[in-house]
């Protein structure tokens, strides 16, 4: 019998949260809902105490925009998943911020496992903000850890097609 496609997806992107939660967190994260959203120009997001079930459990939503995986490089997506899961650690072992904003605690987790917070996406930018985004410290942490991920056979089976033509015909 095969695995139906929202299994699929739904397995790779949770053995990529598990993968990084053990490699870069040393799987102190808590399992959370991971969900794909398409929210303009959020390539993901992370919202604390988002869902709960019949039983009154809690839990965090992590969202991965699906528009994303067919226009960038697996990287990027990979950068994205763990810059939400920094917000994650946060959440459970700091102290978090307002909502959507990057403070000093996060931005300094973020460049403890290779991943460094910048306002202009390049070197040199603010690593605190609303819009923060990121870029692999080459040769560190997350960096390593993407190349031992990739090498293992991972990747992401489904795409956007309309992304997916967009970018084929520019």
């Amino acid at each position: 019998m095969t695995q139906s496609i929202s299994v699929e997806i739904a397995d790779q992107l949770k053995t990529a949260f598990d993968f990084f939660n053990a490699e870069l967190f040393g799987g102190s994260l808590s399992e959370c809902i991971l969900t794909v959203q398409r929210e303009k120009q959020t390539m993901g997001y992370f919202s604390p105490f988002r869902w709960s079930n019949t039983n009154g459990k809690i839990a965090h939503e992590l969202a991965l925009n699906p528009a994303y995986f067919a226009g960038h490089p697996l990287l990027e997506v990979f950068q994205t998943l763990v810059h939400e899961q920094c917000h994650l650690w946060q959440q459970e072992f700091g102290k978090p911020s307002r909502t959507c904003y990057h403070n000093r605690e996060w931005a300094a987790k973020m460049v403890s496992i290779g991943l460094i917070p910048t306002d202009t996406g390049l070197p040199g930018g603010k690593q605190t903000g609303q819009k923060i985004s990121d870029y692999a410290d080459p040769g560190g942490l997350f960096e390593t850890a993407c190349i031992k991920l990739v090498q293992h056979g991972f990747f992401i089976s489904w795409i956007d097609r309309r992304v997916a033509e967009t970018h084929s015909t520019q």
